[in-house]
């Protein structure tokens, strides 16, 4: 009878945790530099807001 693998030593496992871990790492850069881009706007209009 064929021993299974344990789920961290199959291929397929580690490119889901790369994926998720990327898709984290780009949503969360990419809403820094958004926010950073609103509050560039919003001085050279004047529009300064208080958190």
């Amino acid at each position: 009878m064929k021993k299974k693998k344990p789920i961290w030593k199959k291929w397929w496992i580690w490119l889901v945790i790369l994926f998720v871990c990327l898709n984290i790492l780009i949503t969360n850069l990419s809403e820094t530099e958004f926010d950073h881009e609103q509050e560039r706007n919003e001085l050279k209009e004047g529009n300064i807001s208080t958190h």
